[in-house]
């Protein structure tokens, strides 16, 4: 797959907002500043083109914790829902 060279202020917010983000800056290119809110409201400065090479969502590193929390919860309850425990 070809990598997209540039993106749009609407494609970043759709991306953004996917995740509950929000982006406070406008987007100028891939490698410009980003200025944009996690989902618990804390202010996050990254580059666009970090984010979607080296970071699976836009999370602040607590929301990405409690993230992975949820998930060990929801495997933990699985296993005692399939085996009656």
């Amino acid at each position: 797959m070809v990598a997209k060279s540039q993106y749009t202020q609407n494609e970043v917010n759709s991306w953004l907002e996917s995740y509950q983000c929000k982006l406070l800056s406008p987007y100028v290119n891939q490698k410009s500043e980003l200025v944009y809110s996690c989902k618990c409201g804390k202010e996050i400065r990254s580059t666009f083109q970090r984010l979607k090479k080296y970071c699976k969502d836009p999370y602040c590193i607590n929301c990405r914790r409690e993230e992975n929390r949820k998930k060990i919860y929801e495997e933990v309850i699985e296993v005692i829902m399939k085996y009656n425990l």
